[in-house]
């Protein structure tokens, strides 16, 4: 994946984790406010009850701290994307489990005992706060004070803080406690270049964060001249991805190192946050945005393979991203050989593909794929020790991709034959 200057690889999979991935959040319902099946109460605490961290399932890093271990991190990340997956919708079903204390995997960087009401509390946090891409920076925490003292704004509780904000949408409440954010940061004195820095960012997401209200939420005057249904979902879909064009200084957009200029990184920061909300429209709009995977206009580079950089090319990789899980740590997701044979299983098209599926449960298409991975891996000719790795990871990986399977259907029954 393209990375921001003077971003972390860590800090990168963190927010992807917890933002982006909220992997795909269905509950924000742009474009028509598309109806979404309640979630299920029992569903939702099969989930929750994955998060807790069990006997045995921890182990000593390289200074010898006890922590867990990584397919234990790697169940909680997954069972949080699919929670974060269910929405808005879900909320009032994790709420109850905010207060449960179960040992977990740590949310955030915090001193323990991490609980499982901790990662729930993160998981809906993920949904409603919306960082730049190089903030926070969990290598160097102490960069991010004003993110530690945002949850002293959700008072008396974040069910109630929330409960008070049921009819604003959710980039309003981005807004909002974006907002607070900057009001935390601008206090810190004396100020230092990280401050200075992160404040720039901070409005450069505040601004893309209200084009992206103006795009999903329109003024009720605009949107009564606007068609209703799949019609304004195409033209909101349209109007997005018109937001992933990228006109560069410099051509060279490989060197992902260079120093770019403020309306650039502007503009990179834009297309990242427009990806996030075109995932947040979930599985009813891949139809509709797969009618751009021929859009020549420029973007960024999807990942670490030298252009043509295209918006076609950057829609591909986020429906790509939609049904290709992969485990969270450990395993290099720009492993260009199996990934490109990976993609050779998209025939006739990806558009075409993912039609033929259009009723198979996205867990199953998951599982799927990642059996196609380790299938590669194995096939490979100059395998070593990193490639045993890479299968254990994605081993791991398919058992905790199978655990939440088990949780959203039910271990002694057959999934629907839609989702």
């Amino acid at each position: 994946m393209f990375r921001v200057p003077g971003t972390s690889s860590e800090a990168m999979i963190l927010t992807l984790l917890l933002t982006l991935q909220a992997a795909s959040l269905a509950a924000q319902q742009p474009a028509g406010r598309q109806k979404v099946a309640a979630p299920d109460g029992k569903v939702v605490a099969a989930l929750v009850d994955l998060l807790k961290l069990s006997s045995g399932e921890t182990t000593r890093n390289e200074v010898g701290e006890i922590v867990p271990t990584p397919e234990a991190m790697d169940r909680a990340r997954t069972v949080s994307a699919r929670l974060a997956r269910m929405g808005r919708p879900a909320w009032p079903l994790l709420f109850p489990h905010l207060g449960d204390k179960r040992a977990s995997m740590p949310a955030k960087e915090a001193p323990g005992p991490h609980t499982v009401g901790m990662m729930v509390h993160a998981t809906i946090r993920s949904q409603i706060v919306s960082y730049p891409g190089r903030y926070p920076n969990y290598k160097f925490s102490k960069n991010n004070p004003s993110d530690h003292q945002l949850d002293s704004v959700f008072q008396p509780s974040l069910k109630d803080w929330l409960a008070t904000r049921e009819n604003r949408s959710i980039e309003e409440i981005q807004i909002e406690l974006l907002q607070h954010v900057i009001e935390l940061e601008s206090g810190i004195q004396p100020p230092t270049e990280n401050t200075r820095r992160n404040l720039s960012d901070f409005r450069v997401r505040l601004a893309n964060l209200r084009t992206m209200q103006e795009i999903l939420h329109p003024p009720k005057a605009a949107s009564d001249r606007l068609a209703t249904g799949p019609d304004q979902q195409a033209k909101t879909i349209a109007a997005l991805v018109d937001q992933l064009e990228f006109r560069p200084a410099d051509d060279d957009l490989a060197a992902i190192d260079q120093a770019y200029s403020t309306d650039e990184l502007a503009t990179i920061d834009r297309i990242y946050l427009t990806a996030e909300k075109l995932r947040a429209m979930g599985r009813p709009a891949w139809a509709r945005l797969a009618t751009h995977l021929n859009d020549k206009r420029p973007c960024i580079p999807t990942g670490d393979v030298r252009g043509p950089n295209l918006i076609g090319a950057f829609v591909y990789r986020i429906l790509w991203s939609e049904v290709v899980s992969i485990p969270t740590r450990g395993y290099p997701s720009h492993k260009a050989s199996a990934f490109e044979d990976l993609t050779d299983n998209f025939r006739p098209s990806l558009a075409d593909w993912l039609k033929a599926r259009d009723t198979v449960p996205l867990e199953d298409i998951q599982i799927s794929l990642v059996k196609t991975l380790i299938r590669l891996e194995l096939r490979e000719e100059q395998r070593g020790e990193q490639t045993d790795k890479d299968v254990s990871n994605l081993q791991s990986h398919l058992k905790n991709l199978k655990l939440v399977k088990a949780a959203v259907f039910g271990p002694d029954k057959p999934p629907p034959a839609a989702q």
